[in-house]
């Protein structure tokens, strides 16, 4: 249903590929997603899930320190979940929720070639500002951005190879 596994009569089942059309369609939805999230989590939001967020992202550090990629896709995913989930909106939490199963297989494989990983926790930080401030359009503006930028440079280094599968390739 999420389109993760491909089945072949008489061979098997295989992960589906991992191509530049299909990241940039994932991200495509995913800034759509958390951008909106963002904006209604501003006005929503209580300030603890908003400090909350900002602990978050020392978590992310610490994996980044220890290169730990697995552990830091884990929170970074966490971050943007939490960031729905204060939405408050159950459907957009549903929708994400699917999206995140895509989303999370892209970043494993593109942060395991990634030679530093010290950058991406504190490209959290101007989301949790704009709703500590509680502006919506800020918070839907910033994290647009941060998701368009990551998504972005995610297809402009996506490996050129058709049999790019991931992790868990069968």
């Amino acid at each position: 249903q999420e389109g993760l596994v491909k089945n072949v009569p008489r061979r098997g089942s295989f992960t589906t590929p991992l191509d530049r059309s299909t990241v940039s369609d994932v991200y495509g939805v995913r800034e759509a997603l958390e951008s909106f999230a963002a904006a209604e989590a501003a006005r929503r939001a209580p300030s603890e899930a908003i400090e909350q967020l900002r602990r978050s992202i020392e978590r992310m550090r610490g994996f980044a320190a220890r290169h730990d990629v697995t552990g830091l896709v884990d929170a970074d995913l966490e971050f943007h979940r939490r960031v729905v989930e204060l939405s408050g909106n159950q459907q957009l939490a549903r929708a994400w929720n699917v999206t995140a199963v895509s989303i999370r297989r892209i970043l494993l494989f593109r942060n395991q070639a990634l030679s530093t990983l010290r950058d991406i926790p504190d490209s959290h930080l101007a989301i949790v500002q704009a709703l500590r401030d509680r502006d919506s359009a800020a918070a839907a503006e910033t994290l647009r951005a941060h998701i368009q930028e990551a998504g972005s440079d995610l297809v402009a280094h996506w490996p050129d190879s058709e049999d790019v599968a991931g992790p868990g390739r069968e």
